[in-house]
């Protein structure tokens, strides 16, 4: 059991430093550059692209309940796929 515990100031600044560090996007990049701090994911490349999960049509449609914003590569139709919800 613990009693009369107390955090050190010290602590207590390594804790708050690292959960603001977390709370950072992250980059991928070849530069070593900062991601955008209105991002979660920057990717920078001058040479390469994203590629997006690849599906064929049966697969695609197995997909019982999609996320809002899911994008795919459908290969049966070769066509690129997203997932949007209408209201109203």
């Amino acid at each position: 059991m613990f009693q009369n515990a107390q955090i050190s100031p010290l602590l207590l600044t390594f804790l708050l430093i690292s959960f603001s560090a977390f709370s950072q996007g992250v980059a991928i990049n070849a530069d070593g550059s900062s991601p955008s701090p209105a991002t979660i994911l920057d990717i920078k490349s001058a040479d390469q692209g994203l590629l997006f999960p690849r599906l064929t049509s049966t697969e695609m449609y197995a997909i019982s309940v999609p996320a809002a914003g899911l994008q795919i590569y459908n290969t049966s139709i070769k066509c690129m796929f997203y997932y949007m919800v209408l209201v109203g």
